[in-house]
C-alpha cells in the first residue's frame, strides 16, 4: 500500500469511528418512512440518475478493463467513505438542525458545508458539483426518512464513478467533474480542440482539431515544421496553447493526474550514464501505481544482454530499445510515440511493432509520429497529416490514399503518348507504373493508341505516394 493509500485509510478509518458514534448516541428528528428494500431502490435509483446526468452519457463499462484487487480495494473505500459522509452530513447534520432551523433551511445548512468540505483544488468547480450531489442525497434522506437510502445513494454513484473510470468510459469522473464527453461513445482520451500556437512570427499550430479514442492507433504524419512535435507537446502538457483546450481522459494535460496513465517516447531522450539498464526501468517504474515488471519489459525489447550494462555504454540501437521500453513501463492507457524504431535493426523494428500492435489489440490507444511511411501503414488504422500548423486530412489509411485522387497504372514498358489525366510515371524495370487521377479516361486513350494492355493493372496509392500528393512534400 502507498503512503498516500495509508494516509486516506487511516483518516476514512477515523471518520468511521466518529460515524458509529453518532450513531450509536446522537437523537435525530427523521424517522424512516419507507422499508429497507424501498430505501435501496430509491437509493440506487437516484445514484445511477445522478451519474448519468453529470457525466451526460449512459452508465457503460468495459470489464475486460477492470483489475478485480483493485475494484475490491477501492470500492471498500469508497463505500466506508460514503456511509461515515452521510451518518455525519444527512443523518446528524440535517437530522438535528430541522428542529431549529426548519427542513429548507437545515437542508441548506448541510448542502453547504458537504459541497465546502469538497472544495479540493478546484474550489468553484468542484463546489458546484459537490453542490449537486450532497442536494441529491439529502433529499434521498428526506423524501425517504431513511439513512439507509442516502448511503446506497452517495455509495452506488461513487462505485459507478469507479467502475467508469477503470473502463476509461469517463475521463473525468476521477476528479467528480462532469467532463467533456457530451454523449459521445465512446469519449475522446486524448484531444485538441481549436488550438493555436505561435513562437514569435512563426505559427506553429493554426485552430487544430484532433482526436483520439481508446483503442485507436493513429498516425500522425507531416513534413518537418508541420506542427507535428508542437501538437504532442500541448497534449502532454509541456507547451500551453495561445488559444483552444487541450485534454488528456478529459483533463487538462498540466495536471499530474491527466499524465499517470500515458507513456511517452520522444524523438531524444538522455540517460544517467552510469545507472545500468534494469535501473533505469524500475526508475521509472517507482513513479507510478501498477508498472509493467521489469523483467517483462527487458524481455519484451530484447534487453537481457544489456540488462546490467551502464546506459553510457549502450549503442544507438540498444538506447532506442531501451526507450520505448520505458514508455511501456507505466503500464499506460495512452502512448506518444515519436519515431519509436528510428536506428533499430529489422529484428528490433519487428519487435517495437508487435509490441504496439499488441497494446492496440488490449484496448490501449497510440498516437505515433513517423518519417517511415511504411511503419505507419504497418501499424496505424488511422493517418492525420498535418501540413503548415494545420490537419489537412484525417482518416482511414484507404480514404487518405483516396483524399490524393490518385490511381496507379502498371502495364508493360512501352512507348506511349502524352496522356492528359496522368500526372506522372515512373519505370520500374518491363514495367511502367503511371499515376492517373482519371483511370477510365486514361484506359480509353490507352485503347486509342493501342498500348500493350495483356498486363494491365490499376492499383491503389502507397501510403507515401498520397502524403506527396497532399502535401507537395516529402516526410
Amino acid at each position: 500500500m502507498t503512503e498516500e493509500a495509508r494516509r486516506l485509510w487511516t483518516r476514512t478509518s477515523m471518520h468511521a469511528a466518529v460515524a458509529a458514534a453518532l450513531l450509536a448516541f446522537a437523537q435525530v428528528s427523521v424517522y424512516p418512512r419507507v422499508p429497507a428494500a424501498g430505501a435501496v431502490a430509491v437509493g440506487l435509483g437516484a445514484a445511477t440518475m445522478l451519474f448519468a446526468g453529470l457525466t451526460r452519457a449512459r452508465p457503460r463499462f468495459r470489464p475486460t478493463r477492470w483489475r478485480a484487487n483493485r475494484l475490491i480495494a477501492r470500492g471498500a473505500f469508497y463505500t466506508l467513505r460514503s456511509a461515515s459522509e452521510e451518518v455525519a452530513w444527512r443523518w446528524f447534520l440535517l437530522g438535528s438542525l430541522i428542529p431549529a432551523v426548519g427542513m429548507p433551511g437545515a437542508f441548506a445548512a448541510s448542502t453547504a458545508g458537504f459541497a465546502v468540505a469538497h472544495a479540493g483544488s478546484r474550489p468553484g468547480r468542484t463546489v458546484a458539483i459537490h453542490a449537486c450531489t450532497g442536494g441529491i442525497f439529502g433529499g434521498v434522506f428526506l423524501a425517504t426518512g431513511s439513512l439507509l437510502a442516502a448511503v446506497v445513494a452517495h455509495g452506488g454513484y461513487n462505485l459507478l464513478v469507479l467502475l467508469a473510470v477503470e473502463s476509461d468510459r469517463v475521463g473525468e469522473a476521477r476528479e467528480g467533474s462532469s467532463g467533456e464527453s457530451a454523449g459521445r461513445d465512446p469519449p475522446p482520451v486524448v484531444a485538441l480542440r481549436g488550438v493555436s500556437k505561435r513562437y514569435r512570427s512563426t505559427e506553429a499550430l493554426r485552430d487544430v482539431d484532433l482526436e483520439l479514442r481508446v483503442g485507436e492507433v493513429v498516425a500522425l504524419l507531416g513534413a518537418n515544421g508541420a506542427g507535428k512535435t508542437t501538437a504532442i507537446s500541448v497534449l502532454l502538457g509541456l507547451r500551453r496553447p495561445d488559444s483552444g483546450s487541450a485534454r488528456l481522459f478529459g483533463l487538462d494535460p498540466r495536471l499530474p493526474s491527466a499524465r499517470r496513465r500515458i507513456g511517452v517516447t520522444p524523438q531524444e531522450l538522455g540517460f544517467p550514464s552510469t545507472l545500468t539498464v534494469a535501473e533505469i526501468i524500475d526508475f521509472v517504474r517507482a513513479h507510478f501505481p501498477e508498472p509493467e515488471p521489469t523483467e517483462e519489459l527487458i524481455r519484451r525489447f530484447g534487453l537481457e544482454d544489456v540488462r546490467d550494462r551502464q546506459a553510457g555504454g549502450l549503442s544507438g540501437g540498444q538506447r532506442r530499445r531501451l526507450s520505448v521500453a520505458l514508455a511501456f513501463a507505466p503500464n499506460p492507457a495512452v502512448m506518444f510515440l515519436d519515431e519509436p524504431t528510428t536506428g533499430l535493426d529489422v529484428t528490433s523494428r519487428l519487435a517495437v511493432w508487435d509490441a504496439i500492435r499488441a497494446f492496440g489489440a488490449g484496448g490501449g490507444t497510440v498516437l505515433l509520429t513517423t518519417h517511415n511511411l511504411g511503419e505507419a501503414e504497418a501499424l496505424a488504422e488511422r493517418v492525420i497529416v498535418m501540413s503548415e500548423g494545420q490537419v489537412i486530412a484525417d482518416a482511414s489509411l484507404e480514404e487518405i490514399k483516396s483524399h490524393a485522387g490518385l490511381r496507379r497504372i502498371r502495364l508493360r514498358s512501352q512507348p506511349l503518348p502524352r496522356l492528359a489525366n496522368v500526372q506522372r510515371f515512373v519505370d520500374e524495370g518491363d514495367r511502367r507504373v503511371l499515376y492517373a487521377t482519371e483511370v477510365g479516361h486514361v484506359v480509353e486513350e490507352l485503347v486509342r493508341a493501342e498500348a500493350d494492355l495483356d498486363e494491365l493493372e490499376v492499383l491503389p496509392v502507397s501510403l507515401e505516394e498520397a502524403f506527396i500528393a497532399l502535401t507537395g512534400g516529402r516526410p
